[in-house]
């Protein structure tokens, strides 16, 4: 585990962009819960156990590992949180929606994987959880600039 997510924390300090910190940090704070979950009898921590409210950045987390079908009312479920308690409180950590946020996290994984896989655009589309190519398309010419298929030539050559 602890390798792979260096490899993810090295990935993405090779394609930086303005969400790389807040990246970063998630990743950071997933590994140093992981150390203090398996080596808690050797660690002194100031982490309160009781703690009511999980850090801001477990729920960026979960937003990256269920991207396909995450939904607001999935992540306040899912830490015990009102839905709209759960907005405010992406809100305020993102400084953007809930589904703008979504969307951001979905387009810069389907970026990653335009670069790193050889999978079609539809296939892409799918996997970060659209279920209409022409939606992600769209979509990802909007923020991008280029179609999908633009943007991996155009990076490619880059290479």
């Amino acid at each position: 585990m602890l390798k792979e997510e260096m490899l993810k924390m090295c990935e993405e300090w090779m394609n930086h962009d303005r969400y790389t910190d807040q990246f970063l940090v998630g990743i950071l704070t997933m590994v140093f819960a992981y150390l203090m979950r398996h080596y808690s009898d050797t660690l002194e921590t100031s982490v309160s156990y009781r703690a009511a409210v999980p850090d801001d950045f477990l729920i960026m987390n979960f937003m990256q590992e269920n991207l396909k079908d995450v939904s607001l009312a999935a992540v306040a479920e899912h830490f015990n949180f009102s839905v709209s308690y759960c907005s405010r409180l992406i809100k305020a950590s993102t400084g953007v929606s809930f589904h703008d946020w979504k969307r951001t996290l979905r387009l810069r994984k389907a970026a990653h994987l335009l670069l790193s896989m050889n999978y079609t655009v539809a296939q892409i589309s799918d996997s970060v959880g659209y279920a209409n190519p022409e939606s992600f398309i769209r979509t990802f010419k909007k923020e991008y600039h280029l179609s999908p298929s633009e943007y991996r030539k155009s990076k490619n050559r880059l290479r």
